[in-house]
């Protein structure tokens, strides 16, 4: 878990999270300062009262919410080592005595717990993009017949089996085309 508390922490750098005033120093704040790191890889679903979390290609049913527990642990040890950055010796020593209480497993869920209600998202907005289509190696724009790399913010949870190759040619499809548009292309 080492390895990725310490990339964490420098991504906190880009938050500020000693700045009382950007992220307040209580669990609504760390609730906030949770649910903004991890907006592009978890997000709860309130139809669905599950985590999701987003595998590289689509978003998945993170099942008991154990991704999501795990995800707050290294965001607890990432404060941590975040802190031994802090310039401020005063304000370092202070962070650091607040942060250390989400060692405890009650203060990382309520942490979780409270999150849930941050960047919610339900079923009703999963794949509600009719026009792309989720291949293994990208997502397919059928307006545009482009592909594009996967990206959580369509919140695609269903992905196929095919991958998408630009240059593959099938004369069945073709015969199949030039049927159904009567030799009208």
């Amino acid at each position: 878990m080492g390895t990725l508390a310490n990339k964490l922490s420098g991504k906190l750098k880009n938050y500020s999270p000693e700045d009382k005033k950007r992220y307040s120093w209580d669990d609504r704040g760390m609730c906030r300062l949770f649910s903004d790191v991890y907006k592009g890889t978890l997000r709860f679903n309130a139809t669905a009262k599950e985590w999701y979390r987003w595998n590289g290609k689509n978003w998945v049913k993170d099942e008991g919410g154990m991704y999501a527990q795990k995800r707050a642990k290294i965001f607890a040890e990432a404060l941590v080592v975040y802190s031994t950055g802090i310039k401020d010796e005063d304000t370092r020593s202070e962070f650091l005595k607040f942060v250390g209480r989400y060692g405890q497993y009650r203060n990382r869920k309520t942490l979780v717990d409270d999150a849930r209600s941050e960047e919610v998202i339900t079923n009703a907005d999963l794949d509600r993009y009719d026009n792309l289509y989720n291949c293994q190696n990208g997502i397919f724009d059928l307006n545009t017949f482009k592909m594009m790399p996967h990206d959580p913010q369509y919140l695609l949870s269903k992905i196929s089996n095919v991958w998408y190759d630009s240059s593959a040619k099938s004369d069945e499809w073709e015969r199949f085309v030039d049927e159904i548009m009567e030799g009208e292309k």
